[in-house]
């Protein structure tokens, strides 16, 4: 007896397994979606890449400024205020410039990471459900 209930019981699972995997899966749908994600995957990388470029920008223009400004401390003399005043100024300016590209470079990041805060797209087209 505990043996028929055994085997009845393996064959209705062998049975629900293959009813439930016999329906096809739809090719197409599944090659848009992919394609989808890869686009959507290039896209962030190519954002971060330009963000990366820009913030390594900033940082460059940020080192040649206090350089520049390093440099007309060092050559002005002790007495003299305004002798080396261009070299420091052309120093500030670039240290702004820099900090303001380097600010501005994290909208890129903002742009890649915007697609993972948005509702991703879960819908299963061969598993639609109708109430």
């Amino acid at each position: 007896m505990k043996t028929l209930t055994l085997i009845l019981f393996v064959l209705t699972l062998f049975v629900n397994a293959n009813a439930q995997s016999s329906q096809p899966l739809p090719y197409d749908s599944l090659v848009q979606r992919v394609l989808r994600l890869e686009a959507r995957q290039d896209l962030v990388q190519t954002n971060l890449n330009r963000g990366h470029r820009q913030f390594r920008t900033g940082t460059a223009m940020m080192v040649v400024g206090v350089l520049l400004t390093g440099l007309s401390y060092a050559v002005s003399e002790k007495g003299s205020v305004g002798s080396n005043q261009a070299l420091a100024i052309a120093g500030g300016t670039l240290i702004g410039l820099g900090g303001i590209i380097q600010i501005d470079s994290h909208r890129f990041t903002g742009k890649a990471g915007g697609f993972t805060r948005k509702k991703r797209d879960t819908s299963v087209p061969w598993q639609n459900k109708t109430k």
